[in-house]
């Protein structure tokens, strides 16, 4: 525009064309149209509509191949190259070229796929209404690995508070688990919780989403209602999906190391890592504090019932003729060599199950396996219990096995002189097993017979209670006295 101006200018000031011409450094036409130029409205930079190219007498056919393969896997859709190598054999005259029918093809997906696009509308959320799904970070073990686990995130969109809790699985007792360690933490019940298509609650057949008969007695009991996304809709739940990504990357990170017992962990330091993260955060709408609109989402909730949940499932099984049983298809438990063939009533837990007899007698409890690759869970206990039964198959048992051959016990056990002293050895370690864990009493065996003393029970007895109050490898003595003086005391006939 400023060279307009300074053309009107000369203009005004008695410049020639030539003039002008010369001085701002533009043609002799464009000097004259600018002089003549008069309106200067902008006008609405619509996009040019192009002449017709030749592939117009082809986009027919070419439509009608690209909708034909629509419904294909992912991977087996129709390229630009295959429809231009079909249009060469049908048409020898054809005049168009590759790029040309690759870019027909480009703008007519594009099209299609502005038409399906829907807008969306921005949601109004409510003091005590949730939204929950599950995200997936990496987690610091005490052992130093780097394990990937799972967590459940409810958001509450009101406030823009959460909470979250960490699991192995994202199964449905995982989902009610978490939801009632969180009820139980807020001593409230939200009015609505909203989740995915179906985060582990349920499926989708036939359009219809069916919840499992778990959740929906979960439901009942804490009386609160479950809303569900429509397919391909995350929109719908944007707080608590932005508050899984929020998570992961301001509490889980950097990496942060939880104890074995990530139950407890849950229960405890979770919460609190959860509040201090937003204690001190404003909302970016409501420009109010999150605590407090917290608390208006709490006064709006409803009260815990008086009886809690179990949060479980009960599933009927039956052993093979090992004693093992399966869960999923995939992960085994096995009790034994006494069990075999037998009816199992299982109770599955987010964290164990329990297995009982067809009658309900309790058998044994085992830490529930996730994960893709197939497990076989076994106690120690058991496999003491299948070498008592048939302690023959000792040479060729998962327990020696486990103890490896280079391990004192297991040389121990293998130079026995017979079978029943075999038997009687293991019995008594899993008699004194009852009283203290059995990888205790295994690790007092090995020690006594490093050191040459006799597996007694009374040696067993003392090393295991020893080990169990205190590592042997540390000492107790916490005065910082040298003691070294009183070793001589110690020796074996040291007088007196």
């Amino acid at each position: 525009m400023s060279q307009v101006e300074r053309i009107k200018e000369m203009s005004k000031n008695g410049y020639s064309l030539r003039a002008i011409q010369d001085d701002v450094g533009l043609s002799y036409k464009t000097v004259r149209k600018y002089l003549e130029q008069e309106d200067f409205n902008e006008p609405l930079p619509v996009k040019r509509i192009q002449g017709k190219s030749k592939i117009h007498l082809y986009q027919d056919e070419i439509i009608a191949l690209v909708e034909s393969c629509k419904t294909n896997w992912k991977k087996q859709q129709i390229t630009g190259r295959r429809v231009y190598d079909i249009l060469k054999k049908n048409h020898g005259d054809l005049n168009v070229s590759y790029e040309t029918v690759q870019r027909f093809i480009k703008q007519y997906k594009a099209s299609l796929r502005f038409h399906q696009q829907l807008g969306y509308e921005e949601l109004v959320w409510h003091a005590g209404e949730a939204q929950g799904d599950f995200g997936e970070a990496d987690f610091l073990r005490p052992d130093g690995t780097i394990e990937r686990l799972h967590y459940f995130q409810l958001s509450f969109p009101y406030s823009n508070m959460f909470y979250t809790q960490i699991f192995k699985g994202e199964n449905c007792e995982c989902v009610c688990q978490a939801l009632k360690n969180i009820f139980e933490y807020l001593d409230k019940i939200p009015l609505v919780i909203i989740f995915d298509n179906a985060t582990g609650i349920g499926k989708r057949i036939a359009g219809i989403l069916q919840e499992s008969r778990l959740f929906t007695r979960f439901r009942l009991h804490y009386a609160f209602t479950s809303r569900y996304c429509n397919p391909d809709s995350g929109h719908e739940k944007g707080s608590v999906e932005n508050s899984v990504g929020h998570t992961r990357r301001n509490v889980f990170t950097p990496l942060i190391t939880i104890p074995e017992d990530i139950e407890a962990f849950n229960t405890t330091v979770l919460f609190s890592l959860c509040e201090d993260l937003k204690k001190d955060e404003i909302h970016y709408k409501k420009d109010r504090p999150i605590p407090d609109l917290m608390r208006e989402d709490l006064a709006a909730m409803h009260e815990l019932p008086a009886t809690a949940m179990a949060v479980k499932n009960i599933v009927r099984t039956k052993t093979d003729a090992y004693g093992k049983f399966s869960l999923n298809n995939h992960h085994w438990y096995s009790l034994g060599a006494q069990y075999p063939f037998r009816s199992l009533l299982v109770e599955t837990y987010a964290w164990r199950i329990q297995v009982y007899s067809d009658r309900g007698d309790h058998i044994e409890t085992f830490d529930r396996a996730y994960g893709k690759e197939q497990t076989n869970t076994v106690h120690l206990r058991t496999l003491l219990g299948n070498l008592i039964y048939k302690p023959g198959s000792w040479p060729n048992s998962r327990l020696r096995e486990l103890l490896g051959t280079d391990d004192p016990l297991c040389a121990y056990i293998d130079n026995l002189p017979t079978r029943n002293d075999r038997k009687n050895l293991l019995r008594l370690i899993q008699d004194i097993g009852v009283t203290f864990s059995c990888d205790t009493v295994l690790y007092a065996c090995q020690d006594l017979i490093k050191h040459g003393q006799h597996l007694s029970r009374a040696n067993i007895m003392t090393l295991s209670n020893r080990v169990s109050t205190f590592p042997t490898d540390r000492s107790n003595n916490c005065t910082g006295v040298d003691l070294a003086k009183f070793d001589s005391l110690l020796v074996k006939g040291a007088s007196r």
